[in-house]
């Protein structure tokens, strides 16, 4: 018999076509011994409950939380609930691709992999805009998360094992996602992604100037610092430096530029030269302006060489035959 594939996903402000497009992707999965856990984290929507309510699939299993809790706590509770063998991620506004699940788990158990992501296709209003690569293997992978999270978060599929020995998620503002890897990391669980794009992934306009961007770059900043440490950082010590005079500072900061970034993205189609203006306002902004250019350059470097692996690996197996 098939291992069974938990999906759990929290719903939170999306709109129906948004909601529709996600839960369908997810019924439609050519691989079917699935169960999906949904959690309504915004229960004063009751539109959403009975939309939700009018799918008659029985692997659906809803559960509406008594007032908003948040992604983190919504997504342990829908861990409680998961009996599959295997755990996969699913957001309330992006698409899974029909055999992401089938493709996703055949790659993990030939590769005897932990847990794996998979490339994705970005698209903003219906409209791709790009497809987002990441590397394969896991020695690309760990050296990679010492720039940035490089198995995104709704792409997640891993042995149960994996959520278990983590004990879920932490609280660790708005970078449970990347605590949740460096911390599986360092427990010697062994992480990928497959190169296939079976994931779409809606960029809104809330993704692109989000409030608390500046926030969730210096908390990630401060995780991934300690992890070059070998240090997986406790939540006290996130706490004090959180509350910091130094946190508030580097704060300022970054919420400047980002909020000149920002500005840049939305006159980039735009006739009016504010965007040039800008791109040169970013420019002279020269530590963040570099630090970005530098985690570019050293991203693309470690792709190349995922990619150099991977072919190696491919001439090897040729020679063989």
């Amino acid at each position: 018999m098939e291992d069974k594939v938990s999906i759990i996903m929290s719903v939170y402000n999306e709109d129906k076509e948004q909601l529709k497009s996600s839960i369908e992707s997810i019924l439609n999965q050519t691989y079917k011994n699935i169960e999906f856990i949904i959690i309504l984290d915004n229960p004063c929507e009751y539109w959403k409950e009975n939309f939700i309510k009018s799918y008659k699939d029985n692997r659906i299993k809803f559960f509406i939380n008594q007032k908003n809790i948040g992604l983190t706590k919504s997504l342990n509770k829908a861990l409680k609930e998961t009996t599959g063998n295997y755990i996969a991620r699913m957001d309330a506004d992006d698409i899974s691709m029909p055999e992401r699940i089938e493709k996703q788990l055949d790659f993990l158990k030939k590769n005897n992999y932990d847990l794996v992501g998979c490339n994705m296709r970005v698209f903003f209003n219906k409209n791709d805009k790009y497809v987002a690569h990441y590397p394969e293997h896991p020695q690309y992978v760990k050296k990679m998360l010492k720039i940035n999270n490089c198995v995104p978060h709704p792409t997640w599929l891993a042995k149960k094992e994996v959520f278990e020995k983590n004990l879920g998620y932490r609280e660790v503002f708005s970078c449970e996602d990347y605590d949740f890897i460096i911390r599986a990391i360092t427990k010697g669980f062994k992480i990928a992604n497959c190169q296939e794009i079976l994931f779409k992934y809606r960029l809104s306009i809330n993704s692109i100037s989000r409030s608390n961007a500046g926030k969730q770059e210096l908390i990630a900043e401060y995780i991934k610092n300690n992890y070059k440490k070998g240090i997986v950082v406790s939540i006290d010590k996130l706490e004090d430096y959180y509350n910091s005079k130094k946190f508030q500072k580097k704060l300022k900061s970054y919420n400047n530029y980002y909020k000149i970034k920002n500005k840049r993205i939305r006159e980039k189609n735009k006739k009016f030269p504010m965007y040039y203006i800008y791109s040169v306002i970013i420019i002279f902004n020269l530590n963040f302006f570099v630090k970005d250019l530098m985690h570019k350059l050293i991203i693309k470097y470690i792709l190349i060489k995922d990619k150099r692996k991977k072919k190696n690996e491919e001439n090897k197996e040729y020679n063989k035959e």
